[in-house]
């Protein structure tokens, strides 16, 4: 039994995840276990969870990743104890999920997006930028949904989203794009990875720990392709056309009405198109 405030004992764990690098180490596996284990036996102390994660429940499944986008390694003995405990307790499959083995044909573990984003544990998401069509001064900006649990109603990349399991990057970056826009790769042109680098959120910005290896992508869209965009998902409610410097302009002024996502990866951005247009 947890013998400290869910809140303290999160605070705890969120430090140990830190000192780990972000990373499903033992000591953070065994905190996480034992936080399960308390919620198993507890109903109010899983409500309160549930308060404080939510997207609890949500099952979707990342993979931990380091510094350099690559993927972790789990100690074999982490993959045996969640077997063990899924084995009697089957709602852990909620919290991890066995990944196949892959080349080096170790079986291995994936988080719960929910649990990632309560500790802060390192995952891999795309973003793609998109130019508008009638000239390179002109840029795409997306409007969050009003219901997003993160950053609601504030301007972002274009479309963004989570490298699900063991999908690729482009792969998540073209889901992203035909189901929050409702376009296709055709729709667009000049496609490229802009760059990538690990982000760590704020504290002071969101709830959350949000921690992660960014992927960004850049493209134009086509000309007569702007209004074939749909918002299919409810996560986007509008997409503004933005010049580069009243963008900057609004990040420099008033980046609380900006989301991390466009915040920190808008200099990958700005830095790729200016390389594309020296060469």
């Amino acid at each position: 039994m947890i013998k400290l405030p869910l809140s303290e004992f999160l605070g705890r764990l969120r430090t140990t995840v830190k000192e780990a690098d972000y990373l499903l180490s033992r000591p953070v596996y065994d905190g996480v276990h034992r936080l399960f284990l308390d919620c198993e036996s507890s109903r109010s102390q899983q409500e309160n969870l549930e308060r404080l994660a939510p997207e609890y429940g949500r099952l979707e499944f990342l993979l931990n990743v380091d510094r350099a986008g690559s993927p972790v390694h789990v100690p074999q003995e982490i993959v045996q104890g969640f077997r063990a405990t899924a084995g009697k307790h089957p709602s852990f499959e909620g919290w991890f999920q066995e990944k196949a083995p892959g080349a080096d044909q170790r079986p291995g573990l994936l988080m719960a997006r929910w649990l990632c984003h309560l500790l802060g544990l390192r995952h891999k998401v795309v973003q793609l930028f998109i130019d508008h069509p009638a000239g390179d001064s002109l840029t795409l900006v997306q409007v969050r949904s009003a219901q997003k649990v993160k950053a609601p109603g504030c301007f972002d990349a274009p479309a963004a989203g989570h490298v699900v399991g063991l999908e690729s990057e482009t792969g998540a970056m073209f889901m992203e794009l035909e189901q929050e826009l409702g376009l296709a790769l055709d729709d667009l042109d000049e496609i490229e990875m802009a760059g990538a680098f690990h982000y760590c959120a704020p504290m002071a910005c969101s709830p959350l720990c949000n921690v992660e290896f960014r992927v960004v992508f850049a493209g134009r869209l086509k000309p007569d392709r702007l209004q074939r965009i749909r918002f299919l998902d409810g996560e986007v409610a509008a997409i503004s056309i933005f010049s580069l410097s009243e963008l900057q302009a609004l990040i420099d002024t008033f980046p609380e009405r900006v989301a991390a996502g466009l915040l920190g990866s808008f200099p990958t951005y700005l830095r790729s198109r200016g390389e594309r247009q020296a060469i």
